[in-house]
Parts: C-alpha cells; sequence; structure tokens
C-alpha cells in the first residue's frame, strides 16, 4: 500500500487506519519507524536513535512481532517461520523450516566442542568429543558397494596395521565390525 505525504494533519487529510507511514525523528533523521497507522496509535511502534522496538504480539504479514515474552519472530506471507530467543535461533513450528535449499546453500558450519547434531528429537545424534564423533541412536547405513569392498579387504587393528597395508590417511577400513578413518 502507497504511503501518504501529509505535511499537515487536517479533518480532510482522510488518512485511514491501514494507511501505511514513515515517521522520520531528529535534524538528521537517523531514526525512522514505518508502519500503519492503527499500530501507532495503539503503540505498537516505538523507535529510538539506535534500536526499533517491536510491541506487536500477531503475526504480521511480512515482519517482526513478539510471540512470547523475550523472543522476537518472524513472519513471510503472514506465517510464523523463525523465533529466536537470548539462546536459541529456531523454526516457529517443528520441521518448519529448511537451513537452505538446494540453489542457495551455505557454506561452512562451525561448532563447538561437545557440539550435539539431534536428529529427531534424539532418535540419533552425532556428538562431538575430543577428536572423536559418537554416532548414538541408530544404525549407519554405508553405501552397499563400498561396504561390500570394505568387507572383502583385510581388517587392521590400528592406524599404522592400515598404513601397512596401503590404506591412505582418509581412507576407509575396516577393524573387525567397525568402520574406521585413518588419521596417521
Amino acid at each position: 500500500m502507497p504511503r501518504k505525504q501529509i505535511t499537515q494533519f487536517t479533518a480532510a487529510s482522510a488518512i485511514a487506519l491501514t494507511d501505511r507511514f514513515l515517521l522520520q525523528q531528529g535534524a538528521t533523521g537517523t531514526a525512522f519507524t514505518y508502519g500503519t497507522v492503527t499500530q501507532l496509535l495503539n503503540g505498537g511502534l516505538a523507535s529510538t536513535y539506535s534500536s526499533v522496538t517491536v510491541n506487536g504480539s500477531t503475526v504480521p504479514a511480512n515482519g517482526i512481532y513478539l510471540p512470547a515474552s523475550n523472543t522476537l519472530g518472524f513472519a513471510v506471507n503472514s506465517t510464523a517461520e523463525m523465533q529466536m530467543t537470548g539462546t536459541a535461533l529456531s523454526p516457529a513450528t517443528s520441521d518448519g523450516l529448511a537451513l537452505g535449499t538446494t540453489a542457495l546453500m551455505w557454506s561452512d558450519m562451525f561448532l563447538a566442542s561437545g557440539a550435539v547434531v539431534n536428529f529427531n528429537n534424539g532418535d540419533m545424534t552425532i556428538t562431538h568429543g575430543s577428536n572423536v564423533l559418537t554416532i548414538a541412536g541408530g544404525s549407519l547405513a554405508v553405501e552397499t558397494m563400498l561396504m561390500a569392498s570394505l568387507a572383502a579387504g583385510a581388517s587392521y587393528d590400528d592406524d599404522a596395521a592400515a598404513a601397512s597395508g596401503g590404506i591412505a590417511i582418509g581412507q576407509i577400513y575396516r577393524n573387525g565390525n567397525f568402520l574406521m578413518v585413518r588419521l596417521t
């Protein structure tokens, strides 16, 4: 909806409650508030020179709102999509938001020591420890051809034995019923 530019408010100004406005504050105009007249009249928008305060708890068409205490919500197309608290950034609903797309992928992920990648509320996890990734809660499926070639190959007790057998650093080898990656 287009904004109306009104320099004086008179009875003939004809501002609808849904009209959008832009309010400039300060001599240099460094703070702005943008919203509907209804939001302004209801105290739903406030701004300062360094921040914008969001007061509405209703999901907007596109924007930021307050779904709960100390929680910022982000909406797109009148649908709650994401929430942020002091300790978490999460989708607004379980299984409700992808992290990237097939065309717009993230480049890297950096996790702290002890980080957990948690699938389906603990059904399976990948947990970091000191130089160890632990997969728990289920089975690890590896491509059939790789498994067949590993099963047919020799079993090595450790990285040194795997190195003697011609396994290069970074390659997978079998240690009995376990798959190992040669690191040294």
